[in-house]
């Protein structure tokens, strides 16, 4: 057979690579549903590899035939036919061919400028968008391009959208004063002459009346023309404000319709548990938990009071503002990012990412952590190895959300440890980077936090039904730490750096206290005026805490099944490992027993 077909590289993301064996012209048929779309030409002179592109099967993932043809393409015999070559489109091969995020509300645009700004200071991009030294313009194939669209001229843009209706932090983000400015097209910053008023149906309201909501789908669906193969989307809100839980709500469930097969990754800053900006903080985010419940495949959980906590013992702020958390923050997502940003030996896409750590919708609730976090000048004082970090991600001080003292009394249900930088052990190269981190050192430390050897540490425990899988990625770049106004780095520069996202029944505490907080502003029915006004409905009410309730008593009885079974483990093993479970003791038969074996 003249034409054999090789897989795709990875990376570069290409079509496909074809071995000619002898000269020929080989047509590329893209067939869907059975019907020939599209007939291309390609004539090859001479033996030797070639890589076929402008063929747009990557789009649709259709069905691509190569067919050694010599004559018109109505002439093929039936020998002919018969020789064909079907490729099927990997789905991993383009899956991370575009990513989209949107920030929302005035948190969500905060921690978006700063997430935006470290991923151009770890590729090399400069404010304006260009690349210096860049070999490839115009090229889409560099792994960082999943986020970034590079126009002919060489600038990189964001694949982003930024929404707000307050016109303040377009201002911040396109004003003169904004270093950045000139990295976004106007037409990917979205701001409004009114805010929410802090009134969830307020941002209903506005999002429907205003059409807020279809021209933020009409700008996202002509940045998704842009990419090969759009694999999902990225959205920052905050769950206290009314943009970011009333306007947020409305635009996921119109993204959800448009886009019904992409993944719907969510950063969520949730309110903290003793500051509060707004005194209807819990009515806020009781409606946008409840109202956003099937319309995300995955919601990260993020708190403001743990990442003030952070900043404050860790990095030794005294005074943390909220410059200090969103460098924090962005960390945690480039960290979450990096193995869809960077070529990497062991990959975890964000399709993987959701697969490993969401079991059933039910449970998409994962909190995260980060290490190592130090002030900047403990750099030369502390060396972390990759068990020191993967054991200081399982620490309650290292995660991005308060769960409360109770964390290690819970149970995991997934963890995915995603790590990225050099491995300390070997010495670097002429270019000065070392080897990556090896993932088989992350999986010693995790075996050893399972079967812990010290009698002081108590085990990882996870549902007794649910084998302890970590999946774990591994990207050989080590983090980039930016620096603030005084010239200073955010925290202590470091090769190494481990993200850890952990799906437990511990997050059902954060559920709990905004529920209860609801639950005493319900009580005495304070400020329902205000959302009955903007056009609310007091069922509504009623229905969203029905439903935040479900979500409290899910993961309640998840523990319950745990403490049921993992008893009657326990009894097993007293028994014997060979024996039968113990027969059930009826009432005025226990004294007797205890006699007997005595």
């Amino acid at each position: 057979m003249p034409v054999e077909v090789i897989p795709p590289p990875l990376p570069p993301l290409t079509l496909f690579v074809v071995n000619v064996k002898t000269a020929a012209t080989v047509w590329v048929e893209i067939s869907q549903n059975d019907k020939v779309s599209m007939l291309k030409k390609y004539t090859m002179k001479k033996t030797g590899k070639y890589v076929l592109r402008d063929c747009p099967a990557l789009r649709d993932n259709n069905v691509v035939h190569l067919v050694d043809r010599r004559d018109a393409p109505g002439e093929m015999t039936g020998d002919e036919e018969a020789t064909n070559l079907m490729v099927l489109l990997i789905q991993c091969c383009v899956e991370v061919r575009g990513k989209r995020m949107v920030f929302l509300s005035e948190a969500g645009c905060a921690v978006g400028q700063k997430v935006w700004e470290l991923f151009c200071m770890e590729h090399g991009i400069l404010p304006d968008g260009t690349m210096p030294g860049d070999e490839s313009i115009g090229s889409m194939e560099d792994p960082f391009n999943t986020f970034f669209h590079e126009t002919p001229a060489g600038q990189h843009v964001p694949r982003t959208l930024f929404m707000d209706t307050d016109p303040s932090s377009k201002h911040e983000i396109m004003g003169p004063r904004s270093k950045w400015r000139y990295l976004y097209s106007p037409e990917q910053v979205m701001a409004y002459k009114q805010d929410c008023r802090s009134n969830f149906f307020e941002g209903r309201t506005q999002a429907i009346e205003f059409h807020i909501v279809d021209e933020m789908i009409d700008r996202l669906r002509k940045e998704a023309d842009k990419c090969s193969n759009l694999a999902g989307f990225f959205t920052f809100r905050s769950f206290g404000g009314g943009t970011g839980s009333g306007i947020g709500c409305e635009f996921l469930e119109a993204l959800r319709e448009q886009f019904e097969k992409k993944v719907i990754f969510e950063p969520v800053l949730y309110p903290s548990a003793d500051y509060s900006s707004s005194a209807v903080e819990p009515y806020n985010c009781l409606f946008a938990t409840a109202y956003s419940k099937s319309v995300c495949d995955l919601s990260l959980m993020l708190d403001n009071q743990a990442a003030y906590k952070i900043c404050r013992d860790q990095l030794t702020v005294k005074n943390p503002t909220f410059y200090h958390l969103n460098r924090l923050i962005s960390q945690v997502v480039s960290a979450c990012t990096t193995s869809l940003r960077f070529e990497s030996m062991i990959n975890a896409s964000l399709v993987e990412i959701v697969n490993n750590i969401v079991p059933t919708p039910v449970y998409r609730y994962p909190i995260i952590s980060l290490s190592p976090v130090r002030h900047a000048s403990r750099h030369r004082h502390e060396s972390f190895s990759t068990k020191d970090i993967v054991v200081d991600l399982f620490e309650p001080k290292s995660f991005l959300c308060d769960v409360g003292p109770t964390l290690r009394l819970n149970r995991y249900l997934s963890v995915c440890v995603l790590l990225r930088g050099t491995d300390p052990r070997y010495t670097k190269g002429s270019n000065g980077v070392g080897p990556p981190m090896q993932a088989v050192d992350a999986m010693q430390a995790i075996n050893g936090l399972c079967n812990p050897k010290a009698s002081y540490r108590a085990a990882l425990r996870f549902l007794p039904w649910i084998q302890s899988g970590f999946k774990v990625g591994v990207v050989g770049v080590p983090p980039t730490i930016p620096t603030g106004g005084d010239g200073k780095p955010c925290m202590a520069p470091s090769d190494r750096q481990g993200c850890l996202l952990a799906n437990t029944t511990a997050v059902r505490t954060m559920f709990l206290r905004q529920y209860k907080k609801f639950l005493e502003l319900f009580y005495h029915k304070a400020y329902v005026w205000q959302f009955i006004e903007a056009n609310g409905e007091m069922d509504m009410f009623y229905e969203a805490k029905e439903i935040v309730r479900s979500i409290i008593d899910d993961h309640e009885t998840l523990l319950q099944q745990c403490a049921d079974q993992e008893s009657e483990t326990s009894a097993l093993e007293l028994v014997g490992a060979t024996a039968h479970p113990p027969e059930p003791i009826v009432d005025g038969e226990n004294d007797q027993r205890i006699a007997q074996q005595g």
